[in-house]
């Protein structure tokens, strides 16, 4: 049986994969906002450096999720 990505008629938007992406790694929803202006240049992604603090989000955690979302718009060429 197929999965429902590919039972898709349009593939995912960049803003559906990014919510993915938030949910799979368990983030707050503010994190899309983050991310998004990461993605758009409008933020610096060197503002993301883990402190190894035990900080409630984690700045690894953002990176992790990031790159997971980088790779995927790449493969679908939506970046």
């Amino acid at each position: 049986m197929k999965n429902s990505e590919e039972l898709r008629l349009f593939p995912p938007s960049k803003d559906e994969i990014i919510q993915k992406y938030i949910s799979k790694y368990s983030l707050p929803e503010f994190a899309n906002i983050y991310i998004s202006q990461i993605l758009e240049g409008k933020r610096s992604e060197n503002s993301l450096i883990c402190c190894h603090g035990g900080c409630e989000v984690c700045n690894d955690t953002i990176i992790n999720c990031l790159d997971d979302i980088k790779k995927e718009l790449e493969s679908k060429n939506a970046l």
